[in-house]
């Protein structure tokens, strides 16, 4: 009897060593595979900061949102542009740019880029999918981007005429857009 006891125990102890490992190893892999956007993130802010909005147009009136088709742009007229060397692909669409970053003039950019720093998109670009900055920067004239923009910097972020954004402009600072541009802004607090 106490040796069918004694071959019990040891079988249990033996299954709990194995799951106890199994799960080590499983939160090693998610951990390995979670891909870091930076080695030293940014602090919280301490309170909540509201944003301003100026319009070059007509200060304190919302744009209307972007109806429709973004302008029409001849793909053959923009260079492709290609990620930095800084640069860490997040997934195979997203990039991320410790740093600032300047984007040359009419260039196309088919990733969604996170920019640890400031951006700087030239004048007339094509960007497939959403921007992300968090130290403010420039969207050039007549560029077009077709997914949000969010600024998580207190700086400002300047939206050019002639700017086309399909997706929503959120951002902590101040946001200036000129005369002509077609975005939406969300008008609500964030925290970093």
């Amino acid at each position: 009897m106490l040796e069918w006891l004694a071959a019990i125990g040891m079988g249990a102890i033996c299954a709990l060593i194995i799951v106890l490992t199994l799960v080590r190893v499983r939160r090693a892999l998610q951990v390995k595979s979670r891909p870091s956007l930076d080695e030293t993130p940014l602090p919280p802010l301490e309170k909540v900061v509201q944003p301003t909005y100026e319009f070059s147009s007509n200060p304190g009136h919302e744009l209307d949102p972007p109806n429709g088709d973004p302008p029409l742009v001849s793909l053959s007229a923009l260079s492709e542009w290609e990620p930095p060397a800084n640069a860490e692909f997040l997934d195979r669409n997203t990039i991320v740019v410790r740093g600032d970053l300047k984007i040359p003039p009419r260039s196309r950019v088919r990733y969604a880029i996170v920019v640890r720093g400031s951006l700087y998109l030239g004048d007339g670009c094509l960007v497939h999918r959403g921007i992300t900055m968090y130290r403010g920067g420039r969207i050039g004239a007549g560029s077009i981007v077709l997914g949000d923009v969010v600024n998580k910097g207190g700086e400002p972020l300047r939206i050019d005429s002639g700017v086309f954004v399909r997706g929503v402009v959120t951002s902590i600072g101040q946001v200036l857009v000129e005369e002509g541009a077609r975005v939406l802004i969300r008008r609500r607090e964030l925290t970093a």
